[in-house]
């Protein structure tokens, strides 16, 4: 299991587990949990044998949503972009 404060991922077999780990704030979403969870994301992606993904929050919230004590849209820039990924 790799881990950082913020978000794990478990890959087990063919399923890997992103979890969310801000309990206390109820998992909501800032620009360091929305970056550390987009990796796990491409990590699961990348590797060949993951083929299910499941996404969770840890506590009694998946996540109520953007953490506005760090401001308008919890932090996360505005210009954000997401990508496709690559085809394979």
């Amino acid at each position: 299991m790799a881990s950082d404060a913020l978000v794990t991922y478990d890959p087990v077999g063919a399923v890997a587990t992103i979890t969310i780990d801000r309990a206390e704030r109820l998992n909501t979403i800032n620009e360091s949990v929305l970056t550390a969870a987009l990796s796990c994301l491409e990590r699961a992606a990348s590797a060949e044998e993951v083929r299910v993904v499941i996404l969770t929050g840890k506590g009694r919230a998946f996540s109520v949503g953007g953490d506005l004590s760090s401001g308008a849209g919890g932090g996360i820039a505005a210009d954000l972009s997401f990508q496709q990924p690559d085809e394979r």
